[in-house]
């Protein structure tokens, strides 16, 4: 590792011949000036890989203006999330909402967990629900 693979062989001159001292060799059938040899490949220094470009600081969501939030994905996902923590306490309080709590846990793993900015903070309710044993 770290040096260049061997050149390839040429053949030996034969007395009394007069051809060019750049014979190809016939099993390679290549010459050097060769764009396509595959030896050129490792024989040439890699290039400095480019620095990474500095991700450009955005607006924080709570400093962009009602237009800038429409557009958002963040903001979409940030009420998506304070909604949802704002409602699965209220599920599991009330004994007429224990068929919304079994379909919300159905549900979780495919259709909320996913668009969550912090699906750890369910984790609580779901333990809870759990412990209660009625689910």
């Amino acid at each position: 590792m770290g040096k260049p693979p061997p050149k390839p062989r040429r053949l030996k001159k034969k007395e009394g011949d007069d051809s060019d001292s750049d014979v190809e060799d016939p099993k390679t059938n290549t010459s050097e000036g060769d764009e396509d040899d595959w030896r050129k490949y490792f024989e040439d220094e890699p290039a400095p890989p480019e620095a990474p470009k500095a991700k450009e600081p955005g607006v924080r969501l709570h400093q962009m203006n009602i237009h800038q939030s429409l557009h958002s994905l963040a903001s979409h996902r940030a009420v998506f999330s304070r909604i949802w923590l704002a409602l699965l306490p209220r599920l599991s309080s009330a004994t007429d909402t224990e068929k919304l709590a079994v379909r919300v846990l159905h549900i979780m793993h495919r259709a909320i967990l996913p668009h969550l900015t912090r699906p750890v903070l369910v984790m609580d309710w779901v333990s809870a629900c759990v412990d209660f044993g009625g689910f």
